[in-house]
């Protein structure tokens, strides 16, 4: 729906001038060959996630770091004053972006119990991207990596113990049947982001350029508000499963867990200050961001 909804959209703009079709996922490539697609004209449109390209999206990255926020409606918000201050205009300049939004926060769904930062400890964690490897690393857990399709036989058979993911995900995998805990985390992930070649960009006709840009930050509201329903009713439905516990992080774990990712944002700050990017302003207007949508103490602020 988030993607459709733009492009019927930009046919109505343009009285049918410019239509779409429509891929399924994979047809193209894998998930981390999206944006190379992109840039050779390969595909005209992308729906890539930024955490698949380590280096390439250095300051977006910054909303993967170990931060934590209720929904997706409330990292959209935080994407669109961020985009106004600048940070991601060369990360983002190979691609004309459409849209770009949070697949809400991230818990844990686990075959054990873990209510502090001690219980982490020798896990092995499913994460998506390298910032979910190096969380796991920093909580004393192994990070695993693998496909979505794969969790379900790999929680069944105790192959991982857990997997980091947002709760759309329990239905999506059908995690909840093998999901015995679950842990409410609220951690950041990986930003996904609607790119146009831009090439394809380039031959559109006014109208449609119009129309994308005139309604880029309103896509980006939209795509969170969309995304908190389905993931807000699988949260209702793992609530009243009587097979799963489900756990809350107490006041005092949420602080030792902040405490214990913290060096994740100062290295994360102290790697790009090093290439010149304004890093630390990032990180301290995106605290001041999340405090002004009402997340109180959104992570750790490196001093």
């Amino acid at each position: 729906m988030t993607f459709r909804y733009i492009f019927d959209g930009l046919a109505t703009a343009t009285n049918g001038l410019v239509t779409t079709e429509y891929l399924e996922a994979g047809v193209m490539g894998a998930p981390t060959e999206t944006y190379n697609r992109l840039q050779q004209g390969l595909v005209d449109v992308g729906v890539l996630v930024t955490g698949y390209y380590p280096g390439v999206f250095q300051m977006s990255e910054v909303f993967e770091l170990p931060i934590h926020y209720p929904n997706s409606t409330t990292i959209s918000k935080a994407i669109v004053a961020m985009l106004k201050k600048g940070y991601f205009d060369k990360e983002l300049s190979g691609m004309k972006p459409i849209v770009m939004y949070g697949l809400g926060s991230y818990q844990l769904l686990s075959t054990k119990e873990v209510t502090g930062v001690a219980d982490f400890k020798g896990m092995k964690l499913r994460g998506p991207s390298d910032m979910y490897r190096r969380i796991s690393e920093t909580l004393g857990g192994v990070p695993v990596q693998m496909a979505g399709a794969e969790l379900y036989t790999s929680m069944d058979k105790r192959i991982i113990d857990a997997t980091w993911a947002n709760w759309e995900m329990a239905r999506a995998f059908k995690l909840q049947e093998v999901t015995k805990y679950t842990l409410a985390t609220k951690l950041a992930t990986s930003i996904h982001v609607h790119g146009m070649n831009l090439a394809t960009w380039a031959k559109l006709p006014d109208s449609a350029k119009a129309y994308l840009s005139s309604n880029f930050e309103n896509f980006i509201l939209k795509s969170g508000e969309f995304w908190d329903g389905p993931i807000e009713d699988v949260h209702q439905l793992l609530l009243k499963d009587p097979n799963i516990k489900n756990l809350d992080l107490s006041p005092a774990a949420q602080t030792q867990l902040d405490a214990t990712l913290a060096p994740i944002v100062e290295q994360w700050i102290a790697d790009r200050t090093a290439k010149g990017l304004p890093a630390k302003q990032a990180v301290t207007d995106l605290y001041n961001i999340l405090v002004g949508l009402g997340v109180s103490n959104p992570f750790a602020l490196p001093k």
